[in-house]
């Protein structure tokens, strides 16, 4: 669609500058210079793409393109040397390698796009190998998402020798590919060295116990990553105890999202002992991973001295009416925690009077997710009576057939 309002925006250009009408002409692009009017099809393209001719007075802009853009990129190759446009996304555009070899090298000249998105595009090792190499050249890129596609570890060694040398780069999305430890291993070294990036996504890979020994080890260390994400990557115990580790350490990790791994009670063990003085962690993602009411125990006992963590995702697991009850205990003296998700486990009535009388006491949770439990009429009761008197409290309970 962008493809073919661009050539329709080239084809409506050549029509105003020679006055003709009603004709049909080739959408090739034949000159280097091309005059653009502010018609219907270019609002139609500024809707898709960030173009910098909607926010310009001015009617008319002149637009030089270089001969490899007229030849490989007819239409897209206008946006990437224009000098104002930050904002890229082809999402699902079947671009693959060979078309990512020619975006590639128009990139290592390119210093205003900011924000580039290459989603669902069946990119493997050889269109990254092109792409890290333009990285190193190009000073401008923060925000780069190249997730659901075909990336293995060779072409992650390839985005990590990039990183050597760029200082720009803040945010990677690496999400479903085919990362392994040997990737997650090149990626944490160049994290030990790399003082720009910001935000790592690599949720849905298989990084697994080995490859998270590596992140750990480059989170003692380093002091610009703030927000990780390791979901959905066959983490168990022995990663969580390499986390923990490093949580000990680090002062400037602020999110952790390990959802849907393998982490069970054990593995909570030692992950509270991690964040027990931590003090940057503010948000930890936990939800579907085994957890049943012992580990909900150690969590709770760090939760009475954490005074960082604002926000506690420990939803889709195996927590009963004791697990709550530790819970509710931490909260009676923690002053920091605002939002507790814990849909989707096996808290009854007895649970939720628990947490109900923690809530009489404490002035700081603002939001409680509680639905997909078996809380019952009795619940929605001790619930409502402390409502009466907690000014705190915003959202809370959402639909639930039990009741």
């Amino acid at each position: 669609m962008l493809k073919e309002s661009l050539c329709e925006l080239s084809v409506q250009s050549a029509f105003n500058l020679k006055n003709v009408k009603n004709k049909r002409i080739n959408n090739k692009m034949p000159t280097i210079v091309h005059n653009t009017t502010d018609s219907r099809v270019q609002r139609k393209a500024d809707a898709r793409i960030d173009s910098p001719m909607s926010k310009e007075s001015p009617l008319m802009k002149t637009t030089i393109i270089c001969n490899f853009c007229n030849s490989y990129l007819p239409g897209l190759g206008k946006f990437i040397h224009d000098q104002t446009l930050t904002t890229l996304k082809l999402k699902k555009n079947h671009i693959g390698d060979t078309g990512l070899q020619y975006l590639a090298e128009a990139l290592r000249s390119n210093q205003t796009l900011t924000t580039l998105g290459l989603s669902r595009n069946t990119i493997v090792n050889a269109g990254i190998q092109n792409l890290a190499a333009a990285l190193e050249k190009n000073q401008a890129l923060k925000d780069l998402s190249i997730s659901y596609n075909d990336i293995e570890d060779i072409g992650v060694q390839y985005l990590a020798e990039a990183f050597q040398g760029n200082q720009t780069l803040t945010r990677l999305n690496l999400r479903e590919n085919h990362i392994c430890h040997r990737g997650a291993q090149n990626l944490a070294e160049a994290l030990q060295n790399n003082q720009a990036l910001g935000t790592l996504q690599l949720e849905t890979n298989q990084i697994g116990d080995k490859g998270v020994q590596h992140f750990a080890e480059a989170l003692r260390t380093n002091q610009v990553l703030k927000i990780l994400d390791l979901s959905c990557n066959n983490i168990g115990v022995a990663g969580a105890q390499y986390l923990a580790r490093a949580l000990e350490n680090n002062k400037i990790l602020a999110t952790l999202s390990l959802r849907n791994n393998l982490i069970g009670d054990l593995g909570l063990q030692y992950l509270a002992e991690g964040i027990h003085n931590n003090q940057s962690l503010i948000t930890l993602e936990l939800n579907s991973n085994n957890i049943g009411d012992s580990g909900l125990k150690y969590l709770a006992e760090a939760l009475r001295s954490n005074q960082a963590l604002t926000t506690l995702d420990i939803s889709e697991n195996r927590i009963c009416d004791v697990g709550v009850q530790y819970l509710a205990e931490a909260l009676r003296n923690n002053q920091k925690l605002t939002t507790l998700d814990l849909r989707k486990n096996s808290i009854g009535s007895s649970g939720v009077q628990y947490l109900a009388e923690a809530l009489r006491n404490n002035q700081t949770l603002t939001t409680a997710e509680l639905d997909w439990n078996q809380r019952g009429h009795p619940g929605v009761q001790y619930l409502a009576e402390v409502l009466r008197n907690n000014q705190t409290l915003k959202a809370l309970l959402h639909e639930d057939s039990s009741i």
